[in-house]
Parts: structure tokens; sequence; C-alpha cells
């Protein structure tokens, strides 16, 4: 059984990473886990100092969740920007467009199951462009959902990939295939988030060759892991398989601020998943 307390506070990956990067931009995060209010209380002071805000849950149907997510949503006080939703399943998501008053919905399913997928609801402040250039296909090595968006609030323009990549498969090729889309993000030197339930653990950086070269991968394309501690925990197991990672680029005249809640033992959990 895994130790409750050892499991909420571990920072293996975080050290493993200061540790092989000496990375800047790692010691400027300040990363916890919380509930509704201490999330409120947190983020209080800053609100007007957010330039995009971003939330990822994976949602397990988003027909079955809708109104826990609604709800939840209810309880803060930062309205987000960008909301990734992963394993959205495909059901009725035609009747989810106007879940959210004032966002607009995307979404990409897969074509073999009604399982998986991946939404995202954006605030309509933002002239939103979808890149259907960018999307990365599945392989008969990996399958996954993706959406890659180009946000503009009239300051700053975003791009924000949004993806689900369903378990057990890969790794080696899914950075093969990630590779070119990160290659030409960081070559347009646009911020760039990228969001979702990629299902690599991210607790085996220091000891597992695939998964190293994944985040190493990001790394070198000027990516930044944002999620540094274990996203998923139960009584037998931690992982982080829940990712976001930021790409700064040179267009926007503030830092970036990213607000990022996922599903874990001891946060913010509206759908009480595991």
């Amino acid at each position: 059984m895994v130790d409750y307390c050892n499991s909420i506070t571990n920072e293996d990956y975080y050290k493993s990473l200061m540790t092989s990067t000496n990375c800047d931009f790692l010691t400027e995060l300040n990363f916890k886990y919380s509930n509704e209010n201490d999330f409120n209380n947190d983020t209080s002071d800053i609100l007007d100092l957010v330039d995009i805000s971003v939330l990822h849950l994976n949602i397990h149907s988003l027909n079955k969740n809708s109104h826990s997510l609604f709800n939840f949503l209810n309880t803060l006080n930062l309205k987000f920007d960008v909301i990734v939703l992963s394993e959205i399943w495909n059901y009725n998501l035609e009747l989810y467009r106007n879940l959210l008053p004032d966002y607009t919905f995307y979404w990409d399913c897969c074509s073999s199951s009604n399982i998986g997928g991946i939404g995202v609801y954006v605030r309509n402040n933002y002239m939103c462009n979808v890149l259907d250039n960018f999307k990365v296909l599945s392989t008969n090595k990996n399958t996954l959902e993706n959406i890659w968006l180009e946000l503009d609030n009239g300051i700053c323009k975003y791009i924000v990939g949004a993806l689900y990549r369903h378990p057990n498969q890969n790794i080696n090729d899914f950075n093969d295939i990630l590779d070119a889309r990160l290659s030409e993000i960081s070559k347009s030197h646009v911020p760039c988030l990228i969001v979702g339930d990629i299902n690599i653990d991210l607790c085996k950086y220091s000891f597992h060759s695939p998964t190293t070269q994944y985040v190493d991968n990001l790394l070198v394309n000027n990516f930044r892991p944002v999620i540094v501690m274990p996203t998923r925990i139960t009584e037998q197991s931690k992982t982080i398989i829940d990712h976001i990672y930021y790409f700064e680029g040179n267009n926007c005249p503030r830092n970036l601020n990213v607000m990022s809640g996922i599903r874990r033992y001891t946060a913010i959990n509206p759908l009480k998943v595991t």
C-alpha cells in the first residue's frame, strides 16, 4: 500500500528534472494540492494578472458527468479561459455545445470506439481558429484524439493543443509522431500549451527509457512541464499521466500564468472518478 502522505507530496519527478535540466522555469513553479476553497483563496489576489487560464479534467463521459462539471465550475471564482476535458466519450455530444454559457465547444472523438475523445471549451472573448494542419494522426501503435486551436484575445496569440492518448500503447511511436508538431510550434515562437491525459507515467522519468526520451524531447523543443506531482493516487499506486506543457514563445507582452486543475486524491475532484 502506498503511503498517502508520501504520495501526495511526492517530488521525485520534479527533483529528477531539476537535476537533469537546470531549468529556471521549474524553480518558479508553485504547486500543491488544493480543494475548491483553497484554490479560490490562492487565486483571489491574482485574477487580474492571469493572461490565460487552463483547466484540465478527465471527465469519464461528458454525457454522464456534465451536471457535476457545471456545478463544480460554479464553485470557482476564476472563470477559466480554456477547459480541456479528456475521455468525453462519444455520446450525445451535440447536446453539450451550450452546456457552458459564453463558451464554444470543440471536440474530437475516436472513429472506432465511443470511448476516449477530447473536448475543449473556449471562452468567447477569444477569436479561435481550428488548426487542422496541426492534427496528429493515430497510427497502428497509438490511438489518440487531439485538437489544436489558435486563440487570439487582441493582445496575444496562443496555441492550445488538447490530447487524449489511449493507454498501454507504444511511447516511442507517440514521441516520433509528436516531434514534428513540437518542432513546428517551437519555430513559430507563438506561446503554446499542450494539455491532456497522455497516459505516460512521468513518475518513471528517471528509470524508464521511453518516458525519459518523451520528456527530454519536449524539453529540447522548449516545452516545460507544469504538472510535476502525482495526478492520480490510489491505495496501490501513484502516477503522473495527466500532463500540461508550456512553450513561452516571444510575442506576449507579459508572462503567461497557467492555472491547472487535475484529477487527484486530495485536490479539486468534482467528479470523484478513480
